[in-house]
């Protein structure tokens, strides 16, 4: 089987590369491999100076997997939970990075796909690139992207009067 998340390191930069392009980089399987590299994450070799996270196919991440998602009526909270947090550490283990992190974004990036874009520290996009927090269309919330997006674009300030 294919890793769902290719790692490489070379002079000084390490990779990480989401890697379900069939599935636009849907992030169920691709979350829980980020999730359980959080030591891969660290990279305490002193010799890496950035992180760069890019995705093969032509998408970026389209978010959470959609398929999946459908799944959840019939899952016991547990499993439900198991998934979500899932999701929520391959955002938190690109924004832990300790040291500076570039997305590079192409295609889509929609729902949990901003959440990992937002997570690092830069972004470079393609000029066709779209962005999307689209879930709320389906009665979903975009929990995953709004933590990093509040942070990335500020909460909303009310003015006195």
């Amino acid at each position: 089987m294919t890793s769902t998340v290719l790692t490489r390191v070379e002079d000084g930069v390490a990779t990480l590369t989401l890697n379900r392009p069939k599935a636009m980089n849907a992030s169920m399987p691709t979350t829980r491999a980020l999730s359980s590299r959080r030591p891969t994450c660290s990279l305490p070799d002193p010799d890496v100076r950035v992180l760069v996270l890019g995705a093969a196919g032509r998408s970026f991440s389209a978010g959470g997997d959609f398929n999946w998602v459908l799944t959840w009526p019939n899952l016991d909270a547990i499993t439900r939970r198991v998934g979500a947090d899932a999701m929520m550490g391959a955002v938190q283990a690109i924004y832990d990075f300790p040291k500076p992190s570039i997305a590079r974004v192409h295609g889509a990036a929609v729902g949990g796909g901003v959440g990992l874009m937002l997570a690092c520290d830069f972004a470079i996009a393609a000029s066709p690139a779209r962005f999307g927090l689209t879930s709320v269309r389906n009665g979903l919330l975009a929990g995953i992207a709004i933590p990093v997006l509040i942070e990335a674009v500020g909460p909303r300030v009310r003015g006195s009067s």
